[in-house]
């Protein structure tokens, strides 16, 4: 009871400022407004072919949204790519449909001016469909992580901001040791176990108050699909957030100025999101930057999502799961110890 009492007067404190109201509303339908922007500019790759045998064929990969199909003579194929009238080019050999019928593997040369990761996931969703084609599949060809790349970004900027919103938030107690309010209530009859989940509880009501709000904007005022169930996607975002508010308990171990507390924690957010993956994929960094991903919650987070987004549930990221809980009971563990009033808060 008397944790909830702390939580009720942390938020009225906290309702008085008009930073809350930046961070708590402004902040998650700006990310919804951000995510929708990327993904809607997403224009389709143009891709020439050439040597098909039939119209259903070209008919069967033009379902895809990613890319736009267009048939191109066999022997200006390499111009139309040099002159940039179409981004890539794909020959399929003589006797493709008749190799597949006699069991051969499919196979067809892309043509492209550089071999960038655009060619590697273009490359990849044409053995997809050539190999279905061959094994007599049907199943219509799905977005290519060119749009899935984007669609995260939105989950990733959310990242960002969590962290920013829940060391503003966290950063209360700081003020209170400034004004000497800590110590006294340290003074009071009450438990050091009472004050800090008094201090959790307040910050895990408005940041879900956040989620909400970016999840409930994006899907149903903006009609984003992220491309897994909304409720995955809040259990994935709650956990972080957990992890965040442990992060940002533990920042208060090495700095006591609020001021300087709230600076470092927008250069925690951003260092932290852009290494651990929230804007791009670690496919993209070397090896070394990808290792210290591993210490990053967001690594973990942004995993998660790419696991859903492909079909995955939430038993196949558990592991992940728990990686973000374990973050959290770390700091937490280390957090809560520096609460405890010093000689130079007296």
């Amino acid at each position: 009871m008397v944790s909830i009492w702390i939580a009720k007067n942390i938020i009225s404190r906290l309702f008085r400022e008009i930073q809350t109201y930046i961070f708590l509303i402004i902040f998650p339908i700006l990310s919804a407004f951000i995510a929708l922007a990327m993904v809607s500019n997403v224009s389709s790759i143009t891709v020439g072919v050439a040597g098909l045998e039939n119209k259903e064929m070209l008919e069967y990969f033009q379902l895809s949204d990613s890319y736009e199909f267009i048939e191109v003579p066999g022997n200006r194929i390499n111009n139309f790519v040099k002159n940039g009238e179409v981004d890539y080019g794909i020959i399929f050999p003589n006797g493709l449909l008749s190799s597949m019928e006699n069991g051969l593997k499919p196979s067809a040369e892309l043509v492209a001016m550089n071999n960038t990761t655009e060619a590697t996931e273009l490359t990849g969703f044409l053995n997809g469909m050539l190999e279905a084609i061959h094994t007599g599949g049907n199943q219509t060809p799905v977005n290519t992580d060119h749009v899935a790349e984007l669609t995260r970004v939105g989950v990733g900027i959310m990242t960002m901001f969590i962290i920013m919103y829940i060391g503003y938030g966290v950063g209360v107690i700081l003020e209170d040791k400034k004004e000497k309010t800590f110590m006294r209530s340290y003074s009071a009859p009450i438990s050091s176990y009472s004050m800090v989940l008094g201090n959790l509880l307040a910050n895990i009501l408005l940041g879900v108050i956040q989620l909400l709000i970016f999840i409930v904007f994006s899907t149903y005022v903006l009609g984003f699909d992220w491309g897994i169930s909304l409720i995955n996607l809040f259990i994935i975002l709650f956990v972080y957030m957990i992890t965040v508010i442990g992060l940002a308990v533990g920042l208060m171990g090495f700095i006591s100025d609020n001021e300087k507390y709230f600076a470092v924690t927008i250069i925690v957010a951003t260092a932290s999101c852009m290494l651990g993956g929230s804007f791009f994929p670690l496919e993209y960094m070397n090896t070394t930057l990808q290792k210290i991903a591993n210490f990053l919650p967001q690594k973990w987070v942004m995993e998660s999502y790419d696991v859903l987004y492909l079909g995955g549930s939430l038993y196949d990221i558990r592991t992940n799961l728990i990686i973000l809980a374990l973050f959290a009971i770390a700091l937490f563990s280390f957090g809560i110890k520096t609460l405890k009033p010093q000689e130079e808060d007296l």
